[in-house]
């Protein structure tokens, strides 16, 4: 998963913002930045990739137990593409991600799955050395054939892709 020049921006004033301790300017409204004392930076990239079979209702994802990034359809944030992204600092050591999407079927001609409702959990252990920074994209892509059964079609996939920018250093 390629880094883009938002979340690359993103990161760098992170890693600034965590040497000097101040607020961040984030880049863009799609980029969210939050400074805690911290030795890192990490963007979460969330990235729906389902085709038109099934559409996303609702995303939210959790680092550390904390919620970083939620999206629904009541704020057609899951409706934009790219979704909302977040970059936050975070201390060295081995960090617990984990992700809840919520996919409703679209109307789809003389066979509908508007009726099916699906929500796929998945969790995604990483850790982080200090004074690096990491995207950690995660990905609901679809599986499988049109004669596989639309429960087990949706799979989340975890990309960590390390930016060559030290943090706070």
């Amino acid at each position: 998963m390629p880094v883009t020049a938002d979340v690359r921006s993103a990161l760098e004033i992170c890693r600034a913002a965590v040497a000097s301790d101040a607020e961040p300017v984030p880049p863009s409204p799609d980029v969210e930045c939050v400074v805690r004392r911290s030795r890192g930076c990490v963007a979460i990239v969330p990235d729906n990739r389902m085709g038109s079979l099934m559409r996303l209702v609702e995303l939210e994802v959790r680092l550390d137990g904390v919620r970083a990034v939620h999206a629904d359809e009541h704020g057609d944030a899951v409706a934009r593409s790219p979704l909302p992204s977040r970059v936050v600092p975070i201390a060295s050591g081995t960090h617990e991600l984990r992700s809840v999407w919520a996919f409703r079927g679209n109307p789809y001609g003389i066979f509908s799955m508007s009726t099916y409702r699906l929500l796929v959990r998945a969790h995604h252990r990483f850790a982080i050395a200090e004074g690096r920074s990491l995207q950690l994209g995660i990905v609901a892509i679809d599986v499988g054939s049109i004669t596989s059964p639309i429960e087990q079609r949706p799979r989340i996939v975890h990309v960590e892709t390390a930016v060559g920018l030290p943090a706070g250093g």
